[in-house]
């Protein structure tokens, strides 16, 4: 049986990008031609053998490590001098609050992540999956938050909610320089009573 991207399934067996999984860098090296070009594309400077996620092979390198640190210290540890450290000075937040509502700079950044970390006094970010390739990194998350502060006019309600979010970021030189941000926006409106019609969450 083969691996699709580190997930054994036989549905896929016949698909394009059904690729036997390689058990080190070395054997990327010793491989076809072919092979090797796309598995050393989507490793993008791994040093260490692939390993298995709960889901999918999760390719880490330096920058998985520095989106990794990110959401700890930024958003677990609200520890926002970590954003004037990892953040560019023109990088665009696509997106952060909802549709539309992007930030760019550090400055906007941390204006934004204080309104959500005062209103949702109690959030808890996991990294669910996570891979990176040359100067990109995806990653999906969870997040819990709990609705402890005022969110504008809106009173705190006390409720929690847990939230998908999925992220890519670009980074450069060790710094985030963009990222597109989806995630569910209205369960956590609606965890603070804000009404329908509200969308960004700032």
């Amino acid at each position: 049986m083969r691996e699709v991207l580190g997930v054994t399934s036989p549905k896929f067996a016949n698909r394009i990008f059904d690729i036997e999984r390689p058990r080190s860098i070395g054997e990327l090296r010793d491989g076809e031609g072919g092979r090797e070009n796309l598995w050393l594309s989507l490793a993008g400077g791994l040093r260490k053998p692939l390993s298995h996620g709960h889901s999918a092979a999760m390719l880490e390198n330096e920058n998985t490590a520095i989106v990794r640190r990110w959401f700890e210290e930024v958003w677990n540890q609200r520890r926002l001098e970590t954003v004037d450290e990892l953040l560019a000075p023109d990088a665009v937040a696509h997106d952060l609050g909802g549709s539309g509502a992007s930030t760019k700079g550090p400055g906007e950044f941390k204006v934004a992540a204080r309104q959500l970390l005062s209103a949702f006094g109690e959030t808890h970010f996991v990294v669910e999956d996570i891979f990176g390739a040359e100067d990109r990194v995806a990653v999906r998350l969870t997040a819990r938050l709990r609705n402890t502060g005022p969110l504008g006019d809106l009173p705190p309600t006390g409720a929690e909610v847990s939230v998908p979010i999925m992220c890519i970021v670009h980074l450069r030189d060790g710094r985030l320089v963009e990222g597109w941000n989806i995630w569910d926006v209205a369960t956590a409106l609606r965890a603070a009573h804000a009404p329908p019609e509200r969308a960004p969450i700032f």
